[in-house]
């Protein structure tokens, strides 16, 4: 599955860590913002990019346990919404609390943390060998 992964700015260095977990149990990581944030520029070339990998993501995973700086997740997560919404098979996932009403919709998937999603991600892979 290809997953993309949105969080504050300053939780970059955890998506790093957290996406090579996910990458074990056989999944690949495609969100780069995590990389090149510090060097863009201002201007929306980082915003397309963005949206270009939702739109090429199975899943999209929110991490909520951080706070955004600058709103771009709550964009990727309204993005992805309308994806799923237009009839794209995508998976999303909200991993931490839910900060609005729109995370009470059945579209999301909501883990508590981040062990209890890997641990789901890890059965998955289990039944995926059966």
């Amino acid at each position: 599955m290809k997953i993309y992964i949105a969080a504050g700015l300053s939780y970059a260095k955890h998506v790093e860590e957290l996406g090579e977990k996910i990458e074990k149990l056989g999944h690949v990581i495609i969100n780069s913002w995590q990389l090149i944030w510090e060097k863009q520029q201002e201007g929306p070339l980082g915003a397309y990019q963005d949206l270009a990998e939702i739109d090429r993501a199975d899943c999209c995973i929110f991490l909520t346990c951080s706070k955004s700086s600058s709103g771009g997740r709550y964009i990727e997560q309204g993005y992805a919404l309308n994806t799923k919404r237009s009839g794209e098979d995508i998976r999303l996932i909200i991993c931490g609390p839910k900060e609005n009403c729109f995370g009470e919709m059945a579209d999301f998937e909501h883990f508590i943390n981040e062990k209890e999603m890997l641990n789901v991600f890890e059965q998955e892979r289990s039944e995926r060998k059966i």
